[in-house]
């Protein structure tokens, strides 16, 4: 939206080092006006992250055969592979933009760490060593062992126990199409931001996305509430001197992730795609353009409230919020009532990334 208008200056906006944030909606489920009443105050689920790769073989080795994710059949394709974790998902893209089916040349770079949770933490550990991973036990952590994993081009990965009754709630939760492994869930996204640039991010959630912040010094915690007996999960922004630039995104194809986040209904997401409008910090994706329905993209907000748009599965569209100042990337989606049921039950998501802002 607004292709080549410059974002309004905001005292809220914060280019975050790399990671892009992704608006979705559940256009069938969540315009009900029953569905609109309620205003959340918190995300309601981390639900995947999207790393670009050069190689879907050694991926598929590192995510599927040494962590233990599950390979998602419906959704993995000639130019991705999705892997299911639990309720949460990464997706892996082979092709840089659906249009131009230009291959993924450079591999992409979490600036952080990711925190998974598995029921067989020593035998992942045994695996990434065995396939010659870097790994690394951690002390401290009073529910279980939990190590550390250098995994493929340079991403860091903490897996940590799951408990029987955590598993069990995701079991029960259901998910994605083909169902999770013993890797059973994303707990938590940590990304390096800049020194002094954390309360910059803290206000961009408090004050346009209206979500809980736990903020201290150099230290930023976007909690999610995914349901109860789920566990918690949360995306953290901690300063680092060893972060990226805070053009990153823009500038370096190796740090342009995003992250894709539920709303849990459709008045938030709609309340929060006018908050950040009125900023000017929209854009639509145009990697994603030309695909499958599925995978497009809406123009404006009233196209998704528009009958005729419909399909006979359901469909998300993805907006990105994006300025010169802060880029950091959340898919915020009203999921449909029985939401975790099945993939094939859900609407698969559209994704949106980044348009360089003018300067």
């Amino acid at each position: 939206l607004k292709a080549g208008c410059r974002p309004r200056p905001s005292a809220y906006t914060h280019r975050t080092c790399g990671a892009r944030e992704v608006v979705a909606l559940d256009r069938a489920a969540s315009w009900h006006p029953k569905a609109m009443d309620a205003t959340p105050t918190h995300f309601l689920l981390l639900e995947h992250v999207n790393i670009n790769i050069p190689d879907r073989d050694a991926a598929t080795t590192f995510y599927v055969d040494v962590l233990g994710a599950r390979l998602n059949s419906n959704s993995t394709n000639y130019r991705q592979v999705h892997v299911n974790l639990g309720l949460s998902q990464f997706h892996l893209l082979t092709e840089r933009s659906i249009r131009a089916g230009d291959a993924v040349t450079v591999p992409q770079r979490w600036s952080g760490r990711l925190e998974l949770l598995s029921s067989e933490v020593d035998a992942v550990a045994s695996r990434a060593r065995a396939h010659g991973f870097a790994c690394t036990e951690l002390h401290g952590d009073t529910d279980g062992p939990s190590i550390q994993i250098e995994g493929p081009w340079g991403n860091f990965f903490v897996i940590r126990h799951a408990s029987a009754s955590a598993v069990q709630a995701i079991l029960a939760a259901g998910g994605h199409a083909d169902g999770t492994s013993t890797l059973v869930g994303l707990s938590r996204a940590v990304l390096m931001v800049r020194p002094g640039h954390a309360r910059r991010v803290a206000a961009f959630y408090r004050e346009t996305m209206k979500v809980e912040v736990a903020e201290s010094k150099g230290r930023v915690v976007v909690p999610f509430a995914p349901g109860p007996g789920l566990p918690s999960q949360s995306l953290v922004f901690e300063e680092s001197d060893d972060a990226p630039p805070a053009d990153a995104y823009d500038m370096e194809e190796s740090a342009a992730v995003h992250i894709a986040v539920y709303l849990s209904d459709g008045k938030a997401f709609s309340e929060a795609y006018k908050r950040v409008d009125a900023r000017g910090l929209v854009f639509v994706n145009e990697r994603f353009e030309g695909g499958p329905l599925e995978f497009s993209s809406a123009h404006t907000l009233e196209e998704p409230r528009n009958p005729a748009a419909s399909s006979a599965s359901r469909t998300l569209w993805t907006l990105q919020p994006v300025s010169s100042e802060w880029s950091s990337n959340t898919k915020c989606a009203a999921p449909p009532t029985r939401a975790f049921r099945s993939e094939r039950a859900r609407p698969r998501l559209g994704r949106t990334e980044r348009r360089r802002a003018p300067h």
